[in-house]
Formats: C-alpha cells, structure tokens, sequence
C-alpha cells in the first residue's frame, strides 16, 4: 500500500478529492451565530438543515464555517494495528485547509477523534469536526480550542478495530444528508 496520502488502495480518495468544490475560505461576520445563520438562510427562502443532540460541543466554540469534507467508516476486526492507524493518517491528511471534517464511522463504540487527530486537523487548518460517535481526550482538545462535536465519550480507539472506507460521498448525521457541496456552520 503506498503512504502517497493522494492514493487510496481503491482510488477513493483521488475521485472524493477532485469531486469536491473548492474549499475556500470562508469568514462569518463578527456576532453571527449558528441560531443566526440558520435564521437568515431560512428567510432568504433556502432550506437549511440542522443537526441537534445528540451531537454536541465538547466545549463552547467560536463560530465557524467551513465546506464539509465528508468520510464514512466501518467496523473492521480484521485490520492490523499497522494498517488502521496508516488508514487513519492517510485520512486525516485528506482533509483540505479550511474544511469542517464530518465523520459517519458507522458505529458508536469507539472514540473517533482524540488529541492527536485534533492536533493533526489544526495544523492543516481545518475549521472543525462534526463526528456521528463518541471522541477521547476530551480535556486535551478543549485546551487545543479546536471545535469538536461529537455523541460522546469513550476511551476506546479505532486502532486495529476501524477503516474509513468513502471519502466524499454523503453521510447521513442526525437525520441531515451531508456532502461535500455543503457548508457547516
């Protein structure tokens, strides 16, 4: 397998990468809020979608913006430990600057994003993370001041155990259908 992180073994990062829109940056005026914007979408006639509990802040945040960068996993009990956590380098190096990462992992029986990968997503100036599952090291990422919404917490990590298997295409999180077309606020 190679450790290019533009290649997957099935080519599904190459096509979810050229596939997105740009990832722009994008600025919220100062005040705006997710209540607010929600409001302003809404009376400009487009149909916002919104994800409530039980995805929720681990720590009070600063509004943000960003285009999703969308990945969805599977359980996978097969995976070496090696392999997992290249897998899940070579996915957090995906990310582009600026994106808000959304993970559908397929499950809620492991913490799908911990200190070490907020640190890796703040270097590539990701804006945050939205996660369909519990993350760890939750002291650790509010200290780092890096948004992470997630369903909970649990000490258990992906290693030798998880795979991300589409980078680009829908997921489903609280009911709302997210792609890459769309912002996350």
């Amino acid at each position: 397998m190679s450790s290019d992180p533009s290649n997957s073994r099935d080519g599904s990062l190459d096509q979810a990468v050229s596939n997105c829109p740009a990832y722009d940056r994008y600025e919220l005026p100062d005040g705006a809020t997710g209540a607010l914007c929600f409001d302003v979408l809404r009376k400009a006639g487009l149909a916002p979608a919104s994800i409530g509990s039980p995805i929720n802040p681990i720590a009070s945040c600063e509004p943000f913006i960003g285009r999703a960068f969308t990945v969805k996993g599977v359980a996978d009990d097969t995976i070496s430990a090696d392999e997992s956590l290249l897998e899940w380098t070579r996915m957090l190096s995906a990310a582009p600057r600026h994106s808000v990462f959304v993970l559908q992992p397929g499950d809620h029986a492991r913490a799908y994003m911990g200190e070490l990968s907020a640190h890796a997503l703040t270097h590539r100036q990701v804006a945050a993370s939205v996660v369909d599952g519990p993350c760890r090291d939750t002291d650790q990422i509010r200290a780092l001041g890096f948004p992470v919404y997630c369903s909970g917490v649990t000490p258990r990590d992906v290693v030798a155990a998880w795979r991300p298997a589409v980078f680009g295409g829908a997921v489903t999180i609280g009911g709302s259908i997210i792609t890459c077309d769309d912002l996350v606020i």
